[in-house]
Protein backbone atom coordinates (compact mmCIF):
# COMPACT_ATOMS: atom_id res chain seq x y z
CA UNK A 1 0.00 0.00 0.00
CA UNK A 2 2.65 2.61 0.89
CA UNK A 3 4.14 1.90 -2.60
CA UNK A 4 0.85 2.58 -4.01
CA UNK A 5 0.72 5.90 -2.26
CA UNK A 6 4.48 6.66 -3.17
CA UNK A 7 3.00 5.57 -7.26
CA UNK A 8 0.51 8.43 -6.84
CA UNK A 9 2.24 10.92 -5.51
CA UNK A 10 5.27 10.75 -8.12
CA UNK A 11 2.39 10.69 -10.95
CA UNK A 12 0.89 14.29 -9.14
CA UNK A 13 4.05 16.20 -9.08
CA UNK A 14 5.20 14.35 -11.58
CA UNK A 15 8.57 13.76 -10.36
CA UNK A 16 10.28 10.63 -11.35
CA UNK A 17 12.94 9.36 -9.75
CA UNK A 18 14.24 5.94 -10.11
CA UNK A 19 14.09 3.97 -7.86
CA UNK A 20 10.66 5.07 -6.63
CA UNK A 21 11.60 5.08 -3.34
CA UNK A 22 8.72 5.18 -0.42
CA UNK A 23 8.97 8.30 1.82
CA UNK A 24 7.90 8.35 5.77
CA UNK A 25 4.88 10.13 4.91
CA UNK A 26 3.65 7.21 2.28
CA UNK A 27 4.79 4.63 4.94
CA UNK A 28 2.77 6.34 8.05
CA UNK A 29 0.09 6.48 5.87
CA UNK A 30 -0.41 3.14 4.83
CA UNK A 31 0.42 2.02 7.86
CA UNK A 32 -2.56 4.21 9.97
CA UNK A 33 -4.99 3.16 6.92
CA UNK A 34 -4.47 -0.58 7.40
CA UNK A 35 -4.99 0.09 11.61
CA UNK A 36 -8.17 1.42 10.37
CA UNK A 37 -9.04 -1.50 7.57
CA UNK A 38 -8.12 -3.88 10.55
CA UNK A 39 -10.53 -2.47 12.95
CA UNK A 40 -13.58 -2.16 10.18
CA UNK A 41 -12.75 -5.68 9.36
CA UNK A 42 -13.10 -7.31 12.60
CA UNK A 43 -16.31 -5.39 13.57
CA UNK A 44 -17.54 -7.16 10.14
CA UNK A 45 -15.99 -10.18 11.39
CA UNK A 46 -18.01 -9.88 14.64
CA UNK A 47 -21.29 -8.82 13.35
CA UNK A 48 -21.76 -12.16 11.02
CA UNK A 49 -23.97 -15.12 12.48
CA UNK A 50 -21.76 -17.61 14.63
CA UNK A 51 -22.78 -20.35 12.35
CA UNK A 52 -24.31 -20.75 9.34
CA UNK A 53 -26.38 -24.03 8.93
CA UNK A 54 -26.11 -25.94 5.54
CA UNK A 55 -28.90 -26.90 3.47
CA UNK A 56 -29.60 -30.55 3.77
Amino acid sequence: MAMILTALRIVKTEHIQSPMICNDTDFHTALELMKILIQHAARIYEALPAEIEKPK
